[in-house]
């Protein structure tokens, strides 16, 4: 049965794992550890049959009669599974202590009401607009005894625009050895300008889903903390990781971490966007990305800002004629 259980909401579980980790070990046994599902990776189909055959089961009653649970992405699940999975959780005798988590911002998940203890919504999403992400930053921030003005919160969350990752890594970075401080923007502007190699998951984001508008806001964004040379020399990175993708019939995600370095999880949307865009259209963009380089190095008339937009919209282009050559 569910002893008590209780659900977090919001995108970023990074900024919010030590409340559930405390909450969930508060109300472990001494020596116990809780366990951990990611729903995300499992097939709904059959997850619930394995859960039951391994983990939340009554076969250890005797020595663990109450057992703590971290659910999480529970938002990747349909109702009728999730309803199953508590179902099967409240039929046995165990008592479970449950923490639930959902990687969205909407309301609580209905197919999880009845299987709720604790009525209190903890939403922990992080606003887009400019004054609700500046007011996140400071108290997020504060709570880390990390100080932060309202004048330079506004000034982040106004060179972020809408990108709520790029605001939630700033601030990760800043509650990284700033303990005790007040924060200067001295100490704030080199995070801002580190950020490129995240923003590429991004950028790139963008360019598949072939929204040109957004790829190049972004795109801009990278090349006035840093240089238009930056950008290129990240989609270069990028796009060799497509080229074997795509190339190499034997690679896989793990062969283009031991290639490239990086993480698994980073390797996988490398992989599976390089193989949307196939050889040809990757070779092609690769030229495009060179052609860009060589006219910001002084080979073009136009200014570097232009030089970015128009890659932007010819690397676009190219994965929306890979989708209609499939």
């Amino acid at each position: 049965m569910i002893k008590e259980s209780t659900l977090w909401q919001g995108g970023y579980l990074s900024l919010y794992e030590d409340e559930v980790h405390t909450w969930l070990r508060e109300r472990t046994a001494e020596g116990e550890d809780f366990i951990r599902f990611d729903l995300g990776s499992l097939d709904p189909a059959r997850a619930t049959e394995l859960l039951y055959e391994t983990y939340i089961n009554d076969d250890a009653i005797w020595f663990t009669p109450e057992r703590a649970l971290l659910i999480d992405r529970v938002n990747d699940w349909k109702a009728e599974h999730l309803s199953r999975l508590t179902g099967a959780l409240q039929s046995l005798e165990t008592q479970f202590t449950i923490a639930f988590v959902a990687h969205n911002f909407t309301k609580p998940i209905k197919a999880l009401e009845a299987a709720i203890t604790d009525t209190k919504y903890r939403d922990r999403g992080v606003p887009s607009d400019e004054n609700g992400l500046a007011e996140w930053l400071m108290e997020w921030l504060d709570k880390r005894d990390v100080g932060l003005s309202r004048k330079n919160a506004v000034r982040i969350a106004e060179h972020v625009g809408t990108d709520t990752e790029i605001a939630v890594n700033v601030a990760r970075a800043l509650a990284t050895g700033f303990e005790g401080v007040d924060l200067g923007w001295d100490d704030i502007a080199p995070q801002l300008g580190s950020l490129g190699a995240v923003n590429i998951f991004d950028l790139t984001k963008h360019i598949v889903a072939g929204d040109r508008e957004r790829a190049i806001e972004v795109a801009l964004r990278i090349s006035a903390s840093s240089h238009p040379l930056g950008v290129i020399k990240l989609l270069s990175n990028r796009y060799r990781q497509y080229a074997v993708a795509s190339g190499d019939p034997k690679a896989t995600p793990d062969s283009l971490v031991s290639a490239f370095g990086g993480s698994p999880y980073a390797a996988k949307y490398a992989y599976n966007e390089g193989r949307k865009l196939g050889p040809e259209r990757t070779a092609k963009s690769i030229q495009l990305i060179y052609g860009a380089e060589h006219g910001c190095k002084g080979g073009s008339k136009l200014d570097m800002s232009t030089q970015i937009e128009v890659l932007v919209i010819q690397l676009a282009q190219q994965f929306s004629l890979a989708a209609r050559e499939r």
